[in-house]
C-alpha cells in the first residue's frame, strides 16, 4: 500500500530494478485505469482502490482514484494507503 506521495517513487523503483526486464514503468492516468476496470484479472481483484497519476483540482488533500469493487472514479485522502497498478507504454 502506498500513500499518494510515494506512488511515483514506487514506479521509479521498478524502473531502477528493471522489474520484469523493463525500465519504462509509470503510474497510469485515470483514463488508463478506467480501461482496466473491464479486464478480468483486475476486475476480480479484492483490492478496491488504485491511485492514478492525477490529483483532485478542487481539493488539494485528495486525489482521484479508481474503485475496482464498486467501479468508478472517486476521490480519497492522499494520506490513505491505497494501491498502484503501474503500466508500460506499448
Amino acid at each position: 500500500m502506498h500513500d499518494e506521495k510515494d506512488i511515483f517513487a514506487h514506479a521509479d523503483k521498478l524502473n531502477k530494478e528493471k522489474y520484469a526486464g523493463f525500465s519504462d514503468w509509470r503510474v497510469p492516468t485515470i483514463a488508463e485505469l478506467k480501461t482496466l476496470l473491464t479486464k478480468k484479472p483486475l476486475a476480480k481483484n479484492r483490492v478496491n482502490f488504485y491511485w492514478p497519476s492525477s490529483t483532485c483540482t478542487d481539493n488539494e488533500l485528495s486525489a482521484y482514484g479508481i474503485d475496482i469493487i464498486y467501479p468508478g472514479v472517486l476521490d480519497d485522502y492522499k494520506g490513505n494507503g491505497n494501491y498502484i497498478r503501474c503500466v508500460r507504454n506499448r
